[in-house]
């Protein structure tokens, strides 16, 4: 196909004599918004080194394990052994040590700091000094015992650690336990003598041994274990639909270029009928209240009333449902066409399936790489001191606190010195806490990371757009008029058929890669900025504009902008990937003359765009719907089938038959997203067809529809005639022939 580029910059009309090669439509290609490659390039270098420093700085243990006073990571380094979390202070929450195990009320657990030993210079973590109940009680009897002069090297080593603990006791290093608890993420959360708030763990086993007691008592377990027995018998039957899946779905797409007409108007009826419906409804339903009045039941006007404008409004709107439906036939006609070419067009190339299953893949990989980094940033934080003594009380509460047992063990004079101990703790140790760092830095790598993320997953949707297009373009501009007419006098009409050759998806992946990233970048990069400026917007009004929540004229002005740029974001996507369709056909474009284009194009064909658009996701829906209905009825034949279910005798089936409606879900849905682009793209190709080329390439069940080629046409009936003519001459000579002879 030559293309001739004017001092405007529209293409020429081609020579509609001149046979077109296939494949043309790749050829003379240049790159397209080259910029915009080097400009995606330096913002991928800063989302590297954002990774970089978010994986170099940040610390996921911080999500899960908690930190100490000093804020280290409980678990982790010299504190490998000490995971858990203990306050030893309930009225000190923020000054809490990592322990080993939670320890019992009346035990001594000690710091964290590592110090030199009562006594040495070896360094160990205070740590060494901890003490359970019977420890100490022992270690008060060995004070006593040892004065004697009759204990063991052993009892004066427990002795020598006993005298440490309470040295480490009087600096506030180490601490008496006063109150009991449970281990539950990595917390010693407290519970009062009852243990009715013991550990989340333990609750959550005693939640599922009651609710597996539930279960066996309304066999709710046996369901379930039914249910995934049946699946695990059906694996063959569940392989077997998958491929029935592809297979329903390739046999709908090819049947539509039969079933769409009247699928499509079956649709149409069915609105209309809906509105007779609706009406005839609001009808009986008025007269029914007009005909039972009863006496003093006021309420019964007003229903009339209602129906009755019920009633009208349905006939109104079928009325002018109609008329507009009779006035757009043509058009629904042209998009009937148009989505029966698309059907060829995805029959021609069936490989085009692949694209948006490895763009979902791609898409899930960006994603969770987005994640993994926002959890590293977010784990960036630093070690801030704050105090958050008033809220000990509303964690703990006054329950949770058991020196009751303390008093009934050891008597009020060890009460006492316990209670002095808690209430009299040196200031030096509270006040430290953990912190995410909230500053405008870490703030910004968030942002930035979030961008490139959006950023990122809408180019891939633009890839396997643009790749799709590419070959339905192909397609299209695969050959011309020339099908129609004959080259010479009395030779047979010729001409090249619509078709793709072999290799034509790999064509378009190179030419994608090779020319127009740019184009693909910019056009991604708009939406999501849009994307960005929304999010940035919900932001904001979450985290700085809470206090007007409840205000009616904050809510109605942010829904307003919200819902402007929701409608700003739609119209923007629409126009880019239109414009990355004009990209595919023009060849050498940029994205602005592309989009100009497209917008222009669309504007000019509001009523025919809609009308596809509108039919297109009707028949979409119906095709989903058509195929995994066809599915349904395989697999429930299939799996009544014993042979094909490990001779296991499946009772209802129901577990199996989610799963694989399910996966035929999936799968239509991914045929029919081919499908939908091979509608746009089609649509695309004949608006740019119409507009520049003369309808130089529209298919002949289109062109006869439009009306054009009438030239062609008088062409065919010269040439039949001429045919004709012949065939009676020939005729003649024979029988004159034949006359001489006799």
């Amino acid at each position: 196909m030559s293309e001739n580029k004017s001092k405007a910059g529209t293409v020429a009309p081609v020579d509609a004599a001149a046979p077109l090669k296939d494949g043309a439509i790749f050829e003379d290609r240049s790159c397209t918004d080259i910029p915009c490659v080097f400009f995606f390039a330096l913002f991928l270098v800063g989302w590297i080194v954002v990774i970089a420093v978010a994986f170099a700085e940040g610390n996921p243990e911080y999500i899960v394990r908690p930190t100490n006073y000093r804020g280290d990571i409980c678990g982790v380094n010299e504190l490998s052994n000490f995971s858990n979390y203990f306050v030893p202070i309930p009225t000190r929450y923020t000054y809490g040590l990592c322990v080993a195990a939670c320890p019992e009320v009346l035990d001594y657990v000690c710091n964290n700091d590592i110090e030199p030993i009562i006594g040495g210079s070896e360094l160990l973590m205070n740590t060494y000094y901890d003490h359970s109940s019977q420890e100490y009680v022992a270690g008060v009897a060995l004070s006593v015992k040892c004065q004697s002069g009759t204990c063991t090297s052993t009892e004066l080593n427990d002795l020598e650690r006993y005298y440490g603990l309470v040295a480490k006791a009087k600096q506030d290093k180490c601490f008496p336990v006063v109150y009991s608890s449970g281990v539950s993420l990595y917390r010693c959360i407290p519970f009062g003598s009852d243990h009715q708030n013991e550990s989340l763990v333990a609750q959550f086993n005693s939640t599922l041994s009651e609710l597996a007691a539930l279960g066996d008592t309304s066999d709710v377990s046996n369901f379930f274990t039914r249910g995934f027995s049946e699946c695990r018998d059906s694996w063959l039957v569940i392989f077997i639909c998958c491929i029935s899946c592809v297979m329903f779905a390739l046999l709908w797409v090819l049947l539509l270029r039969w079933m769409l007409a009247p699928m499509v108007y079956f649709c149409i009826i069915a609105v209309f009928g809906l509105l007779i419906g609706l009406g005839y409804l609001a009808y009986r339903m008025q007269s029914d209240f007009s005909d039972t009045k009863l006496p003093g039941d006021m309420s019964s006007d007003q229903q009339v009333i209602l129906w009755k404008v019920l009633m009208y409004s349905s006939f109104a709107l079928a009325a002018i449902y109609f008329v507009v439906m009779l006035w757009l036939l043509r058009r629904i006609r042209i998009a009937i066409v148009i989505m029966e070419e698309a059907s060829k067009t995805f029959m021609s190339n069936p490989g085009l399936v692949i694209i948006p299953p490895f763009t979902a893949v791609s898409m899930v990989c960006v994603v969770a790489l987005f994640v993994v980094v926002t959890v590293y940033i977010q784990t960036i934080g630093s070690l801030n001191v704050a105090d958050f003594e008033s809220a000990a009380v509303s964690v703990f509460g006054a329950s949770a606190v058991n020196m009751s047992e303390a008093l009934v063990s050891l008597g009020a004079d060890y009460y006492d010195a316990l209670q002095n101990q808690t209430g009299n703790a040196s200031s030096s140790t509270s006040g430290n806490a953990t912190h995410f760092d909230v500053s405008n830095g870490i703030k910004g790598l968030h942002a930035y990371n979030f961008f490139m993320m959006l950023w990122a997953t809408n180019f891939l949707l633009a890839l396997g757009f643009l790749i799709m297009s590419l070959v339905v373009c192909a397609w299209y501009f695969s050959a011309t008029t020339v099908e129609l007419q004959h080259y010479d006098e009395g030779n047979e009409v010729e001409g090249h058929r619509k078709n793709t050759p072999v290799g034509t998806l790999l064509k378009a992946v190179c030419v994608t890669f090779r020319y127009h990233l740019g184009t693909l970048f910019f056009g991604a990069f708009l939406i999501a900025l849009i994307q960005f400026v929304r999010a940035v917007l919900m932001y904001i009004q979450k985290n700085y504009l809470e206090q007007y929540k409840d205000n009616t004229t904050f809510k109605v002005v942010m829904y307003c902008i919200q819902c402007w740029l929701a409608c700003i974001e739609r119209i923007v996507k629409i126009i880019s990937y239109n414009a990355f369709i004009v990209c595919a056909i023009r060849k050498n474009n940029g994205f602005l003359s592309c989009a100009a284009e497209a917008l222009e194009l669309l504007t000019t064909n509001i009523l025919r765009v809609s009308m596809l658009g509108f039919l297109s996701t009707a028949a979409c829906f119906l095709i989903k719907l058509f195929i995994c209905c066809c599915n349904m009825v395989l697999a429930y034949f299939l799996i009544q089938q014993s042979a094909l279910t490990d001779g296991e005798l499946v009772e209802s089936g129901l577990f199996p038959l989610a799963f694989i409606l399910v996966i035929s879900f999936v799968i239509s849905s991914l045929f029919v997203n081919v499908f939908e682009v091979c509608v746009d793209s089609i649509m695309m190709c004949y608006l740019i067809d119409e507009a520049s080329f003369k309808a130089t390439f529209v298919p002949p069940s289109l062109a006869i529809l439009i009306g054009t080629f009438t030239e062609i046409g008088a062409a065919r009936e010269k040439y039949d005639s001429m045919v004709g003519d012949a065939t009676a001459e020939k005729k003649a000579t024979k029988t004159e022939d034949f006359t001489h002879l006799q």
